[in-house]
């Protein structure tokens, strides 16, 4: 009995832990559920990331989540890479497309840096 409860607590640690860590607010790091594919290969959907919030000046190449407006007033929460810099921004494209966003990204929109 005591070897089921115990598979019992490590299996509710490793299901409950990961949905807990993306909900309380951690300071300079933030973590995020990824719930799009547009990352892959790179970043799956369902994996947790952690994002620096205090690095919000990127280069070419850094993995950025940015807030992005879709549709009429839906905002969100977008993980991208930086594939090139402007004077007005960023240019961002999901590692699993073939072309950039149709949109620069405001710095004041930038959430943070990848960090894990």
């Amino acid at each position: 009995m005591k070897v089921i409860n115990i598979l019992a607590f490590i299996l509710i640690f490793i299901i409950v832990m990961p949905i807990i860590a993306t909900m309380i607010p951690t300071g300079p790091v933030k973590f995020m559920t990824v719930t799009g594919n547009s990352m892959e290969p790179t970043i799956t959907e369902s994996n947790i990331i952690v994002v620096n919030t205090l690095e919000t000046q990127p280069n070419v190449g850094d993995i950025v989540s940015y807030y992005h407006i879709f549709g009429k007033n839906q905002r969100y929460i977008v993980t991208h890479r930086v594939v090139k810099v402007v004077d007005e921004g960023y240019i961002t494209q999901g590692d699993a497309y073939t072309k950039p966003d149709g949109y620069t990204v405001a710095p004041e929109d930038l959430v943070g840096t990848l960090f894990f």
